[in-house]
């Protein structure tokens, strides 16, 4: 084989060797999840929250886009106006994914200052509703500085990142695609069906 040029031969062991990883994880997938979807679930049980004020009730006490402040740049999505791209790939997923939102709400939960998430979701299978913040300036140290009383807030109200609350962020011109949000929209579902999801005893 010359240098820079590569075989066929090579792309047939490559492929040969990958249907055999393959064959390997979906025989290692049929030994632990034997049968469909819905057999799998017959051996789990769901226990909605609770216990957590931020449910699904909360999260219809929500008023959509009350937050004040203002929208320099806008971008009409669905009839929505958000405030950048970013915003509009974001409801994009959710949309894409069924989850209900809420764009731009602001309230107060007890003494821990105005929140005004991007996104407030409901999960009704969870009875909660969990915030998505798509931050954008990352690389703007003022934009930053501007949010860090909003970010203490969530904190400060009991919100765990990764569950009750997400953050996408992008910087200057990179706003991350569709599947990475997915990506990021999972990481807060696994959290919770980790919290409300049990095997049967």
């Amino acid at each position: 084989m010359e240098y820079g040029i590569v075989s066929q031969e090579y792309y047939i062991g490559r492929f040969l060797y990958l249907t055999s990883e393959l064959d390997k994880l979906l025989a290692s997938w049929e030994m632990e999840h034997g049968g469909s979807l819905e057999d799998l679930a017959e051996g789990y049980v769901l226990k909605p929250n609770t216990t957590n004020p931020y449910d699904s009730s909360f999260y219809e006490s929500l008023k959509e886009d009350n937050n004040s402040y203002p929208k320099s740049r806008q971008v009409i999505h669905n009839g929505m106006v958000m405030r950048s791209f970013f915003e509009a790939d974001v409801a994009q997923v959710l949309e894409d994914l069924g989850i209900d939102y809420k764009y731009e709400v602001c309230f107060r939960f007890g003494n821990n200052g105005d929140m005004s998430p991007d996104f407030s979701m409901n999960f009704p299978e969870f009875n909660r509703c969990g915030f998505m913040e798509a931050v954008g300036g990352m690389n703007n140290f003022s934009y930053i500085n501007s949010n860090s009383e909003k970010f203490a807030n969530y904190a400060n109200a009991g919100l765990i990142i990764n569950r009750d609350i997400i953050y996408v962020a992008g910087e200057g011109d990179y706003r991350p695609d569709h599947g990475t949000i997915r990506r990021i929209i999972g990481v807060m579902l696994d959290a919770l069906a980790k919290q409300f999801v049990f095997r049967k005893t």
